[in-house]
């Protein structure tokens, strides 16, 4: 006798099912696997079940990490935000901050300050990075629109000397060594004329 239309349908939804529990099962087999290679939490080690499978584009597989914290913004036509980062579960990385105390969190952002200021610093201090931003700044707009004309020559000049002070910071063997400068050319120039002119 043969099986009827709605038999059949019954039986394809029964081979449907069961190859449907076969896959999940293959593929909790394998998150079983990837389970007893998971990567360590930055904070709490292996103590999670955390596979990478809710990490949206922050997979663990991917090597890419989730940011942590407040990021520091550096302002200007060239700005960028530089996040700190570090390996997490997803839940570390949207709970973490909620566990911090007030006082914490007023500590962290003083400790945030302290080293963005010292290493901005740091980085400043490079006789390149110097002569860049001095000959970056807007002299001849200020001088041509907001001062009187007959005090620009005082202003140059105070602004001069200003600069030479700066620039005394650094060996002259140092300075020389700079090539290529974007911006601050003119200003090494001057300066390196001027010192050699003083030692004749």
């Amino acid at each position: 006798m043969s099986e009827t239309k709605s038999e059949l349908l019954r039986k394809i939804e029964l081979l449907e099912r069961e190859e449907k529990e076969k896959a999940e099962e293959k593929k909790k087999e394998e998150n079983y696997k990837k389970f007893k290679e998971r990567k360590e939490d930055w904070i709490i080690g292996k103590a999670h079940c955390d596979i990478g499978l809710s990490c949206i584009n922050c997979q663990w597989s991917s090597n890419r990490f989730f940011t942590l914290g407040d990021c520091v913004s550096i302002s200007g036509n060239c700005g960028t935000s530089y996040n700190a980062r570090a390996s997490v579960t997803s839940a570390t990385h949207t709970y973490f901050h909620n566990v911090w105390s007030d006082k914490q969190r007023l500590n962290f952002q003083k400790k945030l300050n302290n080293l963005a200021c010292r290493e901005v610093t740091r980085i400043m201090k490079n006789p390149v990075c110097v002569l860049e931003i001095l000959g970056l700044q807007s002299d001849d707009f200020y001088l041509k629109t907001i001062y009187p004309k007959e005090k620009v020559k005082e202003i140059e000049d105070a602004i001069w000397q200003e600069t030479k002070k700066i620039l005394d910071r650094y060996k002259i063997e140092e300075l020389k060594k700079i090539k290529n400068l974007s911006h601050g050319n003119h200003i090494l120039t001057r300066y390196l004329k001027e010192k050699e002119k003083a030692t004749k």
